[in-house]
């Protein structure tokens, strides 16, 4: 969520990125940007709880883009947030656990299309090891979700390594 809200940032988007995980990493990345003086190129704002949604709701003719982040796993802000955006991604990593999480996912995103049936779908293979002995997992798990045959929901071509230079990117804003 904040690597989309920057990309939108960077491209003159008028953002808002909604933290809507407990975990609360956006504000902890919001706050090394301002205490080092570097500045937010989109707005950010907190939110838990079952108004979220129609908070959104309100704001939408505000902003050009809306990015939630609701964290990885099941919760109120994330059947909210399932129920009124049009574009829902859903990272996996390419582990045998993860891929009961991912059809756990695949199965919200269907059962929120009752409620928005307009909504689509991109699932991203995410934290993948750069380590070349291991790029079969990734293939592996790319084929099982072409295998899927999906509605609504894409595969991203793109697959998002796990680096170290990425994670210590964090500390510097």
């Amino acid at each position: 969520a904040l690597n989309i809200a920057v990309k939108l940032g960077l491209l003159k988007e008028d953002t808002l990125l909604i933290d809507a995980d407990p975990q609360r990493s956006i504000e902890v990345f919001t706050n090394i940007r301002a205490n080092e003086n570097i500045d937010l190129i989109f707005n950010t704002v907190s939110k838990f709880g079952s108004s979220l949604g129609k908070e959104v709701k309100s704001l939408q003719n505000k902003y050009s883009s809306i990015v939630i982040d609701t964290g990885g796993r099941d919760s109120e802000e994330m059947r909210q947030a399932l129920a009124i955006s049009d574009l829902i991604i859903i990272p996996t990593l390419p582990s045998d656990l993860d891929i009961a999480v991912l059809n756990k996912m695949i199965n919200l995103f269907n059962q929120a299309k009752v409620f928005n049936p307009n909504a689509k779908a991109l699932i991203t293979i995410s934290k993948a090891s750069p380590n070349p002995f291991l790029t079969k997992k990734i293939e592996d798990l790319k084929q099982y979700i072409k295998d899927k045959d999906l509605e609504d929901i894409k595969l991203c071509e793109s697959v998002i390594f796990e680096r170290e230079a990425y994670k210590n990117s964090f500390s510097n804003g």
